[in-house]
């Protein structure tokens, strides 16, 4: 409030409005944090402005709500030495104390929402409460001191760098490795020194370095998009896999921060002359999903479910426009099929996807799918139009008919295509496409360096093939 000469600057705050329309739920809490300095102490607000609640003005150092419908909320004390645990009525808290002195208190999705997770400044550490541990449930309604010891500190912990603070605590539920009924979950911590992406259990899966507060590079918020975390400095968005894998995103303006995504857009906050203004960047939300289920370091989950998660967000997404990265990503990955299919999209323009890339990228995909005869195009039209790096022509619908340029008088070993044409040589032979290889072998139009390369490939079968043809 600013009337009265009562006025709060730089405020914290927390606030839950139930989304339940029945009688018993019309209510709005927030928890603000007041600083100390800046108050005016001479100067009380209106005592009518205020509901006549006991409860209104809880002293402490921070607050969450707890709780699989956040129907509770813990107050750490002023002194940081222990808790209130309070239902949503005029009773009294359940009190429950600490051996050491507690900073920050975020809430948490673990156990259903009763897990909350502490920040000690003496400590520079993370540390879960007890109900992680004790397989905390939902609490019985109206009896909070049958739960508060589970507030406690527990055993699992994350020790912080000497003077680094949490400054924002997101998380998500991880859908490669949990299932609806134990569902697993990732958790995103942003200090002024770096973001990390831990585990449940609190263990550092990667991370990335931030420049410092008051550099234009420094990491001033996090945002989960499926299993991948975004994050923005002022210079740009950008987003990190649980590989470590640090890809750019988007441009958005300075000193804003990300509050939230849709299917096609990210949406930022800034001030704007004391104002708040929201603003909207386009993004194919696509790409960063599917980044975060392309993960091969997560040696433990199964390719299969990897694909069937794909699979569900290309029929729930827009992936007309997939990222060279992603593309490059799907290869190392194996999905062939996938891959193809996201490559081969029309774009409204009527201009093919994949065509925008190299021509080597794109004889890559399609050598490795399996599809010779338009590898022996990309190839062919390439080599006659001396292998530009750039983007290419559209693939022809079949091999007659495109002949290569080049040269005309075979190829050497250092000319760029050399290795290209050997390797579909070689791929076209194990898949019984003789037509392929036959003009593959003219195209080349040197025998002994077909020989040289495939002995030093120690590829039996294309010998045999090489040989078989020079004596017809």
């Amino acid at each position: 409030r600013t009337s009265g000469g009562y006025e709060v600057p730089n405020a914290r705050s927390r606030g839950k409005l139930p989304t339940s329309t029945s009688s018993d739920c019309q209510y709005r809490y927030l928890f603000t944090m007041l600083p100390t300095v800046g108050v005016p102490e001479v100067t009380a607000p209106p005592t009518s402005a205020f509901p006549a609640e006991p409860w209104v003005f809880l002293p402490g150092r921070d607050g969450v709500f707890v709780g699989p419908d956040q129907g509770r909320f813990v107050v750490l004390d002023e002194d940081g030495l222990g808790a209130q645990l309070f239902v949503e009525s005029k009773e009294n808290g359940a009190h429950v104390s600490f051996t050491s002195p507690v900073a920050r208190v975020f809430e948490t999705p673990l156990g259903k929402g009763n897990v909350v997770l502490y920040f000690r400044e003496r400590e520079h550490d993370l540390v879960l409460s007890q109900g992680a541990a004790m397989g905390l449930g939902s609490p019985t309604a109206g009896a909070p001191a049958a739960e508060v010891d589970r507030l406690q500190l527990s055993s699992t912990r994350l020790a912080l760098q000497e003077g680094e603070t949490p400054l924002q605590v997101q998380w998500t539920e991880d859908c490669l490795r949990g299932t609806a009924l134990s569902p697993a979950f990732l958790c995103a911590v942003l200090t002024p020194r770096r973001a990390l992406v831990l585990t449940s259990g609190l263990t550092v899966v990667t991370s990335v370095a931030s420049a410092g507060l008051g550099s234009p590079r420094a990491i001033r918020s996090l945002l989960w998009v499926g299993r991948t975390l975004v994050y923005n400095t002022n210079v740009a968005v950008q987003y990190l896999t649980t590989d470590g894998e640090t890809l750019p995103c988007a441009s958005i303006l300075p000193d804003s921060i990300l509050v939230g995504a849709l299917k096609d857009r990210l949406i930022g906050a800034y001030r704007d002359e004391g104002r708040t203004t929201f603003l909207f960047r386009q993004l194919h939300v696509f790409n960063p999903l599917a980044f975060g289920v392309c993960c091969p370091k997560d040696t433990e989950v199964e390719d299969k479910t990897r694909l069937s998660l794909l699979k569900h967000l290309t029929s729930h997404f827009d992936c007309s426009k997939p990222s060279p990265a992603l593309l490059n990503q799907l290869h190392k990955m194996g999905f062939h099929g996938l891959l193809m299919k996201l490559a081969l999209q029309s774009s409204p323009a009527g201009q093919v996807y994949v065509d925008r890339l190299p021509w080597s990228v794109r004889f890559r995909y399609y050598l490795d799918a399996g599809d010779v005869s338009s590898a022996l195009i990309i190839l062919m039209v390439s080599f006659g139009k001396g292998g530009s790096v750039g983007g290419g022509a559209a693939v022809p619908a079949s091999p007659e008919g495109v002949s290569g340029g080049g040269s005309g008088g075979g190829l050497t070993e250092s000319s760029p295509f050399f290795e290209p044409f050997v390797s579909l040589l070689v791929k076209s032979v194990s898949s019984s496409s003789t037509e392929v290889a036959v003009k593959v072998l003219k195209t080349i139009n040197n025998p002994y360096l077909v020989i040289k390369a495939l002995r030093r490939r120690t590829e039996h079968q294309a010998l045999e093939f090489v040989a078989e043809r020079l004596r017809d």
